[in-house]
């Protein structure tokens, strides 16, 4: 799998990303959330969506699935 490069993040949204890496099952991730406050959840939702868009654009590369990639990318944010 390629590598994940995400651009223009705060310090602290790295912080919280290496995180997020770090864990190892959904329950976890959930605990964590949990010790977190409204504002940092906010924002660990918003880089979970990241992840998993950049995730999406790596398989669609990888599968040579690129025409769909692009039909996709008209429904983001």
């Amino acid at each position: 799998m390629n590598n994940i490069s995400i651009t223009d993040l705060t310090v602290r949204q790295c912080r919280l990303l290496d995180t997020m890496w770090q864990l190892q099952s959904q329950e976890e991730f959930e605990s964590w959330l949990e010790e977190l406050t409204p504002k940092e959840r906010r924002e660990v939702h918003a880089l979970k969506q990241v992840l998993l868009h950049e995730l999406m654009e790596i398989s669609l590369h990888e599968t040579g699935f690129e025409e769909s990639g692009r039909v996709l990318q008209k429904f983001s944010l």
